[in-house]
């Protein structure tokens, strides 16, 4: 977690055992753990993010690039109920899971993860490894390539000194992304029309509206002049959902 803090992940990936299949976020929602109690089997349900449209992508450019993952046959054989459509999941669809590394890494640093289930055995004998590498090692690449889209640019003050902890907002969009201490920050989008908007304690929020093209990253840079905002910065960003202010809670109560 002090890494993640560290440095500005933009995608990971967290790859399991035991099943065929990538799972996105979120893995939770409010209620989940008093239900898996109560009625286990009506425990799983849709938890969607803001970000549900680029965690599908990435998600089906990884189960498309593995051998087998995207055959709906292949992956019932180890599914323990019905067949992933297109080989990929939502997290708490499939499953309730309380306190997961993706849920965390996405809702504190705006880090797009994805947990990748890459087999039926759970622990697989050592001598099976180079068969694993073969099945998904372009699924690996093209999942890497991924980052390589979407908005990026630098927050400054003066066309000059970056301004670190910029909040990046993508339309109305709960999670956001923070600057780097350098400046830098990068948000992973589909291609399309967004606003982008840029906050910083201290500093007038700035806001352009970009068309993200199929080629790649746009880069689109700010910069910031000190002030408040006209209503004072209280509603020039979006309302957390009760979705993400439970999540977070719940996460702090695990961590604590």
């Amino acid at each position: 977690m002090d890494w993640l803090r560290e440095l500005q992940f933009v995608l990971s990936a967290n790859l399991h055992g035991g099943a065929l299949v990538a799972n996105y976020p979120y893995d939770n929602y409010a209620g989940a753990s008093e239900l898996v109690k109560e009625k286990p089997r009506l425990a799983a349900q849709t938890s969607k993010s803001d970000d549900d449209d680029i965690l599908k992508h990435i998600s089906k450019v990884y189960s498309y690039s593995h051998k087998i993952m995207w055959d709906t046959e292949e992956n019932k054989a180890c599914s323990y109920g019905p067949p992933f459509t297109d080989g990929i999941s939502n997290g708490a669809k499939w499953y309730p899971v309380l306190g997961g590394m993706q849920d965390y890494n996405y809702i504190t640093e705006g880090c797009m993860e994805v947990t990748l289930e890459i087999g039926c055995c759970k622990f697989p004998n050592a001598s099976t490894l180079p068969d694993y590498w073969v099945e998904n090692k372009d699924a690996l690449v093209n999942y890497l390539m991924t980052a390589q889209m979407g908005v990026k640019g630098y927050v400054s003050q003066n066309n000059t000194d970056p301004v670190s902890n910029a909040k990046i907002y993508i339309d109305d969009r709960d999670r956001y992304v923070n600057s780097t201490r350098n400046g830098e920050y990068w948000k992973l989008v589909l291609p399309g029309t967004y606003k982008v908007k840029a906050q910083a304690d201290g500093f007038r929020s700035s806001e352009q509206t970009v068309t993200v093209p199929e080629s790649g990253p746009i880069v689109v840079n700010f910069t910031l002049f000190p002030g408040q905002d006209p209503t004072g910065g209280a509603t020039s960003i979006p309302v957390i959902s009760s979705l993400v202010l439970t999540l977070l809670t719940l996460l702090s109560q695990i961590l604590s």
